[in-house]
């Protein structure tokens, strides 16, 4: 009887080893496949690491293309801004009688000048947000543009005004 009830007891434990087998044999097979999951999502990973670096450095490239148009556009609105401070000096030399005219094309240069310290700025943001430059450029091509031209404009009215204070002082100057 101590024979058989041992026999029972080594069978009902081998019983148990082997379904604690198999549910180690069935964890370990959800682990190897856990793993080659992550070897596969690891490999595409990995994938994807090396388009984005590629796309990386085609982005590296384009701004530095970006960032000379940039340099070469605030060059241009430097000479347009140097341009218009000579022009504001020539401006406060012009006659007494002309003072509230040269008042009104100062006004006219100090809007001019907050326009371009506002394109400076915004020349200064592109250099940080290079997906919207292309657009930003134009804009600031185009308003560089239309300052250029309004400000050839006021050199004329101001020349114009020039002149008609030259020939009434000549005028004057005659009639004394």
């Amino acid at each position: 009887a101590d024979l058989t009830k041992r026999i029972n007891e080594l069978e009902v434990s081998t019983a148990e080893s082997a379904m604690k087998l198999a549910e180690t044999t069935a964890s370990l097979d959800n682990l190897n496949s856990f793993n080659s999951e992550l070897s596969q999502r690891v490999s595409s990973l990995e994938e994807d690491k090396a388009g984005l670096e590629k796309s990386n450095a085609s982005i590296v490239d384009e701004l530095t293309v970006k960032n000379s148009l940039i340099e070469k556009l605030q060059s241009k609105l430097d000479s347009t801004g140097a341009e218009l401070l000579s022009f504001r000096t020539e401006s406060a030399t012009q006659v007494d009688s002309l003072n509230q005219k040269i008042s009104d094309l100062s006004t006219t240069l100090k809007e001019k000048d907050d326009e371009l310290v506002k394109l400076i700025a915004t020349a200064n943001a592109l250099r940080h947000d290079a997906s919207s430059s292309d657009e930003q450029i134009k804009v600031l091509t185009d308003k560089n543009e239309k300052l250029s031209y309004e400000r050839d404009l006021e050199k004329d009215r101001a020349d114009q005004l020039a002149q008609t204070s030259s020939e009434n002082e000549s005028s004057l100057c005659q009639k004394l």
